[in-house]
């Protein structure tokens, strides 16, 4: 992408994005490869100890564990809470469709008006809270791929 930011100002650098199919053969057949949730997760900077999950899934054996509870952070192993601010937002999100995202450097909360009471309430209230549904979202604040 030559570097910079893309996809996400308005009027800024636009990337046209594809979808990459990945097939995977497994040397032995598998019945189930686990039952949903699954854990997905990234690491920032290429920095294998610093994992950011989804809320309340555990991290694998290599986090350093030093990061819970920094900045915003209130996870609580013992308990088997992770990756929640203390607010009760988590740390990733993962959504069924196409996510219409916030403008770079704009709050999820400002573009998406239901999706704290979703976070909070463990995905019960707004489980649709990314949907264009009336109430739902300030489209100001939504970025907008270009015409």
């Amino acid at each position: 992408m030559d570097g910079g930011m893309a996809n996400t100002i308005p009027g800024g650098k636009y990337v046209q994005t594809t979808v990459n199919t990945i097939t995977t053969h497994f040397s032995t057949p598998q019945a189930s490869i686990g039952t949903p949730p699954y854990n997905p997760f990234i690491f920032v900077s290429q920095d294998r100890s610093y994992e950011i999950h989804l809320k309340d899934q555990p991290p694998t054996e290599f986090v350093d564990p030093d990061y819970f509870g920094t900045f915003a952070d209130i996870s609580v192993p013992e308990e088997g809470e992770y990756y929640r601010s203390n607010s009760g937002l988590p740390w990733a999100i993962e959504t069924a469709i196409n996510f219409d995202y916030p403008i770079e450097e704009v709050d999820i909360l400002s573009a998406h008006l239901k999706f704290a009471a979703w976070a909070q309430s463990s995905g019960q209230d707004f489980p649709d809270w990314y949907m264009d549904n009336s109430g739902y979202r300030n489209n100001a604040n939504i970025y907008v791929v270009p015409q």
